[in-house]
């Protein structure tokens, strides 16, 4: 019996579509000193928060993420001290779109939901933020120059503040 090699050819497919985070904290012991003397005590709020990042499509990759702080654990720090708990969630894309000069451009696009920890009142603030930007390779994909957008709006306790933030960046590879 003989060992014939097999004709044709193989290819080696990478069937990671999905990558998962998970994180914890577990808050320990805080406090203020005046003078030498301890004024007030609480614990670090614990932490948990959960990502995923979707990359079955080729030239996109879609995430999502929540987190939750225990923010009520700073309670003995201030009296009266107004905390909400909330979660911090978000959402996001990065496609690959249509090829300039040395590559494609990558258009990003996401959005994210929270409730501020902390108010003047018992009203808790809610923020919500939305984005949007490109990237433009330059060198065979070596240079990126980034441009986005972010829109952020936050209401509660009676008032409403609207922001935007405009960002450049210019990354190098080696």
């Amino acid at each position: 019996m003989s060992n014939i090699p097999e004709t044709g050819r193989s290819t080696r497919v990478q069937t990671r579509l999905v990558v998962i985070g998970v994180s914890y904290r577990k808050g320990s012991g805080i406090s203020t000193e005046a003078g030498g003397a301890t004024v007030s005590s609480a614990t670090v709020p614990d932490r948990f928060g959960v990502s995923a990042v979707y990359t079955g499509i080729r030239g996109t990759a879609l995430a999502f993420r929540a987190a939750r702080d225990e923010w009520s654990a700073l309670e003995g720090m201030r009296a009266n001290l107004n905390i909400h708990e909330g979660w911090d969630t978000g959402v996001g894309a990065d496609v690959a779109g249509p090829s300039v000069g040395s590559g494609p451009l990558a258009l990003r696009v996401g959005g994210r939901w929270r409730t501020l920890p902390f108010s003047v009142d018992d009203n808790p603030v809610k923020e919500t933020t939305f984005s949007g930007g490109f990237a433009l390779p330059f060198a065979r994909n070596r240079v990126e120059l980034a441009m986005g957008a972010l829109r952020a709006s936050r209401s509660g306790t009676g008032a409403t503040e609207i922001a935007w933030t405009w960002s450049t960046s210019f990354s190098i590879r080696p």
